[in-house]
Protein backbone atom coordinates (compact mmCIF):
# COMPACT_ATOMS: atom_id res chain seq x y z
CA UNK A 1 0.00 0.00 0.00
CA UNK A 2 3.42 2.63 -0.53
CA UNK A 3 4.47 4.22 -3.58
CA UNK A 4 8.01 5.58 -2.81
CA UNK A 5 8.75 8.67 -5.52
CA UNK A 6 12.66 8.91 -6.28
CA UNK A 7 14.57 11.87 -7.17
CA UNK A 8 14.88 13.12 -10.44
CA UNK A 9 13.73 16.97 -10.52
CA UNK A 10 14.39 19.40 -14.03
CA UNK A 11 16.66 21.75 -14.01
CA UNK A 12 18.50 20.51 -10.92
CA UNK A 13 19.40 17.67 -9.27
CA UNK A 14 17.96 16.28 -5.97
CA UNK A 15 18.71 13.49 -3.45
CA UNK A 16 14.85 13.76 -1.95
CA UNK A 17 12.49 10.58 -1.87
CA UNK A 18 9.25 11.14 -1.04
CA UNK A 19 6.40 8.10 0.59
CA UNK A 20 2.48 8.18 0.25
CA UNK A 21 -0.07 5.67 1.26
CA UNK A 22 -2.00 4.62 -1.49
CA UNK A 23 -5.26 4.24 -0.31
CA UNK A 24 -5.00 7.61 1.67
CA UNK A 25 -5.43 11.30 0.15
CA UNK A 26 -2.80 12.84 2.42
CA UNK A 27 0.61 14.27 1.53
CA UNK A 28 3.77 12.61 1.09
CA UNK A 29 6.24 12.25 3.65
CA UNK A 30 9.84 12.26 3.55
CA UNK A 31 11.25 9.10 2.80
CA UNK A 32 15.07 9.37 2.81
CA UNK A 33 18.11 10.38 0.90
CA UNK A 34 19.16 8.85 -2.60
CA UNK A 35 22.78 7.93 -2.64
CA UNK A 36 22.78 10.14 -6.16
CA UNK A 37 20.93 13.53 -6.71
CA UNK A 38 19.82 12.16 -10.08
CA UNK A 39 18.82 14.53 -12.11
CA UNK A 40 16.46 14.29 -15.53
CA UNK A 41 14.49 10.77 -16.08
CA UNK A 42 15.77 7.13 -15.03
CA UNK A 43 13.56 3.35 -15.39
CA UNK A 44 12.44 2.64 -12.33
CA UNK A 45 11.02 -0.70 -11.28
CA UNK A 46 9.58 -2.99 -8.14
CA UNK A 47 8.59 -6.14 -6.67
CA UNK A 48 6.26 -5.71 -3.56
CA UNK A 49 8.73 -5.43 -1.30
CA UNK A 50 11.44 -3.90 -2.97
CA UNK A 51 12.30 -0.84 -5.55
CA UNK A 52 14.76 0.05 -8.06
CA UNK A 53 15.61 2.98 -10.02
CA UNK A 54 18.30 2.64 -12.36
CA UNK A 55 20.62 5.01 -14.85
CA UNK A 56 20.12 8.94 -14.72
CA UNK A 57 21.95 11.59 -14.42
CA UNK A 58 24.01 13.45 -11.39
CA UNK A 59 25.45 15.58 -14.40
CA UNK A 60 27.33 12.69 -15.53
CA UNK A 61 25.31 9.50 -16.64
CA UNK A 62 24.89 6.91 -14.44
CA UNK A 63 25.28 3.10 -14.56
CA UNK A 64 24.23 2.90 -10.75
CA UNK A 65 21.04 0.84 -9.90
CA UNK A 66 19.65 1.49 -6.36
CA UNK A 67 17.26 -0.09 -4.48
CA UNK A 68 15.19 0.48 -1.38
CA UNK A 69 13.06 -1.59 0.59
CA UNK A 70 9.33 -0.55 0.44
CA UNK A 71 8.23 -1.55 4.03
CA UNK A 72 11.42 0.93 5.50
CA UNK A 73 11.53 4.33 5.88
CA UNK A 74 14.28 5.37 3.43
CA UNK A 75 17.98 3.67 3.51
CA UNK A 76 19.07 3.28 -0.24
CA UNK A 77 21.15 0.66 -0.92
CA UNK A 78 23.78 0.05 -4.13
CA UNK A 79 22.26 -3.31 -5.73
CA UNK A 80 24.93 -3.01 -8.67
CA UNK A 81 25.28 -1.02 -12.41
CA UNK A 82 23.84 -1.32 -15.39
CA UNK A 83 25.48 -2.53 -18.41
CA UNK A 84 25.47 1.04 -20.22
CA UNK A 85 24.97 4.49 -19.00
CA UNK A 86 21.84 5.76 -19.75
CA UNK A 87 19.39 8.70 -19.33
CA UNK A 88 15.72 8.95 -19.93
CA UNK A 89 15.59 5.02 -20.20
CA UNK A 90 12.03 3.69 -18.88
CA UNK A 91 11.32 0.18 -16.89
CA UNK A 92 9.19 -2.94 -16.20
CA UNK A 93 8.66 -5.72 -14.02
CA UNK A 94 7.28 -9.02 -13.60
CA UNK A 95 8.31 -8.55 -9.70
CA UNK A 96 11.11 -10.87 -10.47
CA UNK A 97 12.66 -9.39 -13.40
CA UNK A 98 13.63 -5.62 -13.65
CA UNK A 99 13.99 -4.27 -17.08
CA UNK A 100 15.61 -1.41 -18.36
CA UNK A 101 14.66 -0.03 -21.72
CA UNK A 102 15.97 2.39 -24.34
CA UNK A 103 17.21 5.75 -22.98
CA UNK A 104 20.73 8.16 -23.85
CA UNK A 105 24.24 7.45 -23.76
CA UNK A 106 25.58 11.15 -24.48
CA UNK A 107 25.44 14.05 -22.63
CA UNK A 108 22.14 16.10 -23.24
CA UNK A 109 24.38 18.58 -25.36
CA UNK A 110 24.78 15.33 -27.99
CA UNK A 111 22.62 13.02 -27.19
CA UNK A 112 22.59 9.83 -29.02
CA UNK A 113 19.52 7.48 -28.46
CA UNK A 114 20.10 3.94 -27.43
CA UNK A 115 17.41 0.00 -28.12
CA UNK A 116 19.37 -1.58 -25.24
CA UNK A 117 17.17 -3.59 -23.29
CA UNK A 118 18.89 -4.46 -19.86
CA UNK A 119 17.40 -7.02 -16.95
CA UNK A 120 18.27 -7.38 -12.90
CA UNK A 121 16.57 -10.02 -11.03
CA UNK A 122 15.09 -8.17 -7.94
CA UNK A 123 15.37 -10.59 -4.98
CA UNK A 124 19.15 -10.53 -5.40
CA UNK A 125 21.44 -7.84 -6.24
CA UNK A 126 24.09 -7.81 -9.01
CA UNK A 127 25.04 -5.92 -12.61
CA UNK A 128 22.30 -6.07 -15.09
CA UNK A 129 22.58 -8.46 -17.94
CA UNK A 130 22.02 -8.19 -22.10
CA UNK A 131 17.89 -9.09 -22.78
CA UNK A 132 17.59 -7.85 -26.24
CA UNK A 133 16.92 -4.94 -28.04
CA UNK A 134 14.09 -2.67 -28.99
CA UNK A 135 12.81 -2.44 -32.94
CA UNK A 136 13.89 1.22 -33.13
CA UNK A 137 16.36 3.51 -30.87
CA UNK A 138 14.74 5.64 -28.64
CA UNK A 139 14.66 7.88 -25.54
CA UNK A 140 11.65 8.96 -23.13
CA UNK A 141 9.38 5.92 -24.05
CA UNK A 142 6.31 5.65 -21.76
CA UNK A 143 6.12 1.98 -20.10
CA UNK A 144 3.29 -0.70 -18.11
CA UNK A 145 3.81 -3.81 -17.18
CA UNK A 146 1.77 -6.85 -16.11
CA UNK A 147 3.12 -9.92 -14.73
CA UNK A 148 3.81 -11.67 -17.47
CA UNK A 149 4.32 -8.51 -20.12
CA UNK A 150 6.10 -5.42 -20.70
CA UNK A 151 5.29 -2.67 -22.97
CA UNK A 152 7.25 0.35 -24.04
CA UNK A 153 6.01 2.69 -26.34
CA UNK A 154 6.14 5.72 -28.14
CA UNK A 155 9.74 7.66 -27.65
CA UNK A 156 12.43 10.23 -29.84
CA UNK A 157 15.20 10.07 -31.52
CA UNK A 158 16.98 12.71 -32.80
CA UNK A 159 14.24 13.44 -35.81
CA UNK A 160 11.20 11.57 -34.96
CA UNK A 161 8.57 10.81 -32.52
CA UNK A 162 8.03 7.42 -32.39
CA UNK A 163 4.25 6.01 -32.63
CA UNK A 164 5.97 1.86 -31.34
CA UNK A 165 4.69 -0.77 -28.91
CA UNK A 166 7.77 -2.97 -27.81
CA UNK A 167 6.23 -6.27 -26.00
CA UNK A 168 8.47 -8.65 -24.78
CA UNK A 169 7.64 -11.35 -22.12
CA UNK A 170 9.58 -11.32 -19.27
CA UNK A 171 11.57 -14.67 -20.00
CA UNK A 172 12.52 -13.52 -23.90
CA UNK A 173 11.59 -10.74 -26.01
CA UNK A 174 9.26 -10.75 -28.81
CA UNK A 175 10.00 -7.00 -30.53
CA UNK A 176 6.50 -6.35 -32.45
CA UNK A 177 6.37 -2.90 -34.46
CA UNK A 178 2.69 -1.86 -34.13
CA UNK A 179 1.61 1.44 -35.99
CA UNK A 180 -1.21 3.38 -36.08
Amino acid sequence: GRGVFGSGATPSATTVMDLITIATKGNATDFGDDTHARQEGYAAFSSATRGLFAGGQTPTVLTNIAYVNISSQGGVNDFGDLKTPVVRNVGASDSVRGISAGGIIAPLSSPAQVATIEFVTIPTTGDSTDFGILTQERAGSGACASPTRGLFAGGYSTAPNYNIIDIIIYWYIICIKLLR
